[in-house]
């Protein structure tokens, strides 16, 4: 079909279709809307990727594919049992937040090799901060030895507002 419109109702189940693709080369793909905003436009409902127990996956390129050398994406994880009961988020260089800060695009967080970085794009400790950190009152850092038992903390407590190291 050729520069016209081309409209499907009910359920198609001819198995001359199984393993058929469908391309469009350009325009908006709308589902439950008569007039997509976007390349693919779901209009209420529910999307469901891959079958029940298993895990579905949405991959974002720019100009690297999903690989060990560039690529991003988020994929539902199965966990030692037959659901997919956990949520991945991946990125080559790691993943970030963005908030809009003054009207601009900023990273306000980044995941890292296994470091979190608040106001840092490069964190270089299993959390780094680069700004004020607020803690109310009763509230603890608390520290731990190497063999994680608790081995004092530091913080505000009582009405009196006084610091307190233990």
């Amino acid at each position: 079909i050729n520069g016209a419109d081309l409209g499907l109702g009910g359920t198609i189940t001819d198995s001359a279709f199984a393993g058929a693709s469908v391309v469009i080369k350009s325009g908006n793909v709308g589902i439950g809307t008569t007039g997509p905003d976007t390349r693919l436009d779901l209009a209420g409902g529910t999307l469901t990727m891959g079958p029940l127990n298993s895990a579905g996956e949405i991959r974002f390129r720019s100009t690297f594919a999903n690989s060990a050398v560039g690529g991003a994406g988020i994929t539902a994880v199965v966990n030692g049992t037959s659901n997919a009961d956990g949520l991945a988020i991946y990125g080559y260089n790691g993943i970030s937040f963005w908030s809009n800060i003054s009207s601009t695009q900023a990273e306000v967080m980044r995941i890292q090799s296994g470091n979190v970085g608040i106001g840092t794009t490069g964190p270089g400790y299993k959390l780094d901060v680069n700004g004020d950190i607020g803690v109310g009152n009763n509230n603890f850092l608390r520290f731990r030895d190497g063999a994680g038992v608790a081995n004092g903390s530091i913080g505000i407590s009582g009405a009196d507002g006084n610091l307190r190291i233990n």
